[in-house]
């Protein structure tokens, strides 16, 4: 009888065992259910996002460096195309930072202003690579990168809306870019205010949770794990006759007259026709005079400046632009459809928008792609040491 009821016994506890559901054990011993960033956590750690700190734990509370936020980042979105890459890489983060900087995402920030890579050697600065991220250095990081996946608040929005939603947006030392930046982060809903009251507080220093939340928040946001858009190079375009040739006259090429206004519509135009991220290199990239169809020798970021022109203006437009050196005096000239080049690089960039400290621009060959919006401000300018604006009107 004894024995009966022992089977009886384990027979019940083995059903019980397969009816009940199994409770998944949390990734990282110091996350908890309970804790504010707990799904947002999970989310990264099982798609591979991050990794823990050993011993089971995540540290949460503790500082994500600048490296290991950009190594987030780049696993989220070009985590497949990385592992194409079968480059040797000296330091761990020498192929998340070389990723993220041929592909735009260090622009303007401190990291991405120091030598990438030299004879085969990583030449990242380790002291920054190392120390904890600011949350506007996050701010300019993500907008790097949403403003080539996603539609961005529109200028108006982020000036005269967004702005007044952030009491320290011009409190502390961040520049016109990095105010930007902050600015449409924010109306997207990827980084949020630190208090009731909206501050931002872009010189705190984030921390691995924070990070883990603002990530997913992005993922949400673009909808799915993606690299930047490429689009048809320039030989399909002149053969395809998407690029639009007419006699240079009085009128813009359209016919409209020639106001700021109208030069900027006119520009814009082209974002459908070199959008963010075409491939646009000194090898890649010529203009071509569609009168004679040779190559004229110019490429890269001079050749788009030039084919701009001849969008805007007409034919012959570039050749009579009016040269003015730039200085303290000549930058509050500067105005849509000038074609800015900045000799000591050199490069060139076309303007979109004209402000008192700063330009925003379209450009070729910038970390070999083409590139709207960036921000070019007058300190930044005026560091050159020559620099000359050529302006068709």
């Amino acid at each position: 009888m004894k024995n009966k009821f022992i089977s009886f016994l384990l027979a019940s506890v083995m059903t019980v065992s397969m009816v009940l559901p199994v409770q998944a054990a949390d990734t990282f011993r110091d996350v908890p259910k309970g804790h504010w960033a707990y799904n947002a956590i999970e989310e990264m750690a099982d798609q591979g996002i991050i990794s823990g700190m050993g011993n089971g734990k995540f540290a949460p509370d503790g500082y994500v460096t600048t490296a290991q936020f950009v190594s987030m980042l780049m696993r989220m979105f070009f985590g497949e195309e990385m592992a194409m890459d079968d480059t040797e890489y000296s330091i761990w983060y020498g192929k998340v930072l070389q990723w993220a900087a041929e592909n735009g995402l260090l622009y303007k920030m401190e990291i991405g202003s120091i030598n990438r890579r030299a004879s085969g050697a990583e030449k990242w600065n380790k002291a920054v690579a190392n120390a904890p991220i600011y949350r506007e250095e996050v701010a300019v990081l993500l907008y790097n990168y949403l403003k080539q996946n996603v539609a961005l608040p529109t200028e108006d929005t982020l000036r005269n809306v967004t702005a007044a939603k952030i009491p320290d947006l011009g409190n502390h030392d961040a520049t016109v870019f990095e105010q930007f930046a902050i600015a449409a982060v924010y109306e997207l809903g990827c980084l949020s205010g630190t208090d009731k009251q909206g501050t931002f507080s872009g010189d705190q220093l984030m921390t691995r949770a924070q990070a883990c939340a603002v990530l997913s928040r992005v993922q949400k946001l673009v909808g799915k794990a993606g690299s930047t858009t490429v689009g048809a190079d320039w030989v399909k375009l002149v053969e395809s006759g998407k690029i639009k040739q007419e006699l240079k006259g009085e009128t813009l090429v359209n016919g409209a007259e020639v106001t700021e206004k109208n030069v900027a519509s006119r520009i814009n135009e082209l974002r459908r026709v070199y959008p963010q991220g075409m491939s646009c290199t000194n090898e890649n990239f010529h203009y071509i005079d569609p009168r004679t169809g040779k190559d004229t020798g110019n490429s890269g970021c001079y050749a788009l400046a030039m084919y701009i022109f001849d969008h805007v203006f007409g034919y012959g437009s570039f050749y009579e632009a009016k040269a003015v050196n730039l200085t303290e005096g000549s930058f509050g000239s500067i105005k849509p459809g000038d074609h800015i080049r900045i000799k000591d690089l050199p490069h060139s960039i076309v303007v979109l928008e004209a402000a008192e400290d700063y330009v925003k621009v379209v450009e070729g060959n910038f970390n070999k792609k083409v590139y709207w919006d960036n921000i070019y401000t007058k300190e930044e300018l005026l560091g050159y040491q020559k620099v000359t604006v050529y302006s068709a009107y």
